[in-house]
């Protein structure tokens, strides 16, 4: 579903990308699959920022930051921290 959701969104289908997106994250929050559930987080974000939808997609990337975090990854860690330095800064102009 995610793979599926950039697909939508890279097309600029951007309606149809949130709607796999938030699919994707009701399917794998009730199983704690934190495996994945960063990912749908982190493109949801990703997809509302070309919406320019800053605050929400804010909240994503936090989500995201916090799944980052416990799964001690530093690359995924550094790639939200990107996103959302780039939202706060953009937000303000």
């Amino acid at each position: 579903m995610i793979r599926l959701g950039e697909a939508f969104k890279y097309a600029g289908q951007y309606e149809e990308a949130l709607k796999l997106f938030d699919l994707a994250i009701q399917t794998l929050i009730p199983t704690d699959d934190c495996d994945l559930l960063d990912f749908a987080l982190q493109h949801k974000g990703k997809c509302l920022m070309e919406l320019e939808e800053s605050d929400l997609a804010l909240s994503y990337f936090q989500e995201a930051l916090c799944i980052r975090n416990r799964k001690e990854d530093p690359s995924l860690i550094h790639s939200t921290q990107l996103a959302i330095q780039f939202v706060k800064e953009n937000r303000n102009n």
